[in-house]
């Protein structure tokens, strides 16, 4: 896979692209960046893919043999292509994917939350149309956002009632394990704590320089009574973004 040639193709909000982009970015692999829009580049995605069943979802690496689809995949292929501080020491594989299944189950756990918000939310429907969709027209193209969202939540089968005590409690585990004031879970930056750092995108977003959002889908993206609770993991994460994470 010639790094030249490579494309990540994603949404630029989403926290399993800013899984994958940091993991790249720390390695320093050469790529460009394409934005992927939910519903409408569907079909482009699946024929990419070669997928036309089950789940296709970005981010994707594209421009070697085969695409690379999931965050943690394409972080590995990374560090095979790139250079910088491994995110995968050899000696600590097992305790960085029990960390990323963690981040998987949180994420899942927070988007659930925030669609939620996002479907109550005319500003955030109208913040969620692509960018080329002109002022003047967003409004009139709420319905069309709403159907978006309504496709995103039946494409991940999002829960009608999503679980905050369980996402809580995925927290939990790591507020505990940061409780000594670690910079770091494993000793180094590793790919657990970037994974678990974007776990938190959809219980405070890191600042605008560093993943951009609209203030609808800030507000949306924002779980207030999580927070509150997480304040000392959170402050965790803004440390490990002003350390680790270029601003985009």
């Amino acid at each position: 896979m010639a790094p030249s040639r490579l494309t990540l193709l994603g949404i630029s909000y989403s926290p399993w692209t800013e899984k994958a982009r940091w993991a790249l970015d720390h390695h320093g692999v050469a790529h460009r960046y394409k934005e992927y829009t939910p519903l409408l580049g569907e079909i482009g995605l699946r024929l990419r893919l070669g997928r036309l069943r089950g789940t296709a979802s970005v981010p994707v690496l594209l421009g070697g043999p085969t695409p690379v689809c999931e965050s943690a995949a394409i972080a590995r292929a990374g560090e095979a292509m790139g250079s910088g501080s491994r995110l995968f020491p050899s000696d600590k594989t097992d305790a960085v994917e029990r960390w990323n299944a963690d981040s998987e189950r949180a994420l899942s756990l927070g988007r659930a939350l925030a669609v939620a918000r996002m479907r109550e939310s005319p500003a955030a429907k109208e913040a969620s149309l692509p960018s080329f969709v002109p002022g003047p027209l967003r409004g009139l193209l709420r319905p069309i956002a709403a159907l978006g969202m309504a496709f995103i939540a039946r494409k991940y089968r999002l829960a009608a009632e999503p679980g905050r005590a369980a996402l809580m409690d995925l927290l939990r585990s790591l507020q505990a394990e940061l409780a000594d004031g670690r910079p770091y879970l494993l000793g180094t930056l590793s790919f657990a704590d970037i994974a678990m750092a974007s776990a938190l995108q959809f219980v405070a977003p890191p600042a605008d320089r560093f993943v951009a959002l609209p203030p609808p889908l800030r507000e949306c993206f924002t779980d207030p009574e999580v927070e509150r609770s997480f304040s000392d993991v959170i402050r965790w994460r803004d440390r490990l973004y002003e350390t680790h994470r270029a601003a985009v």
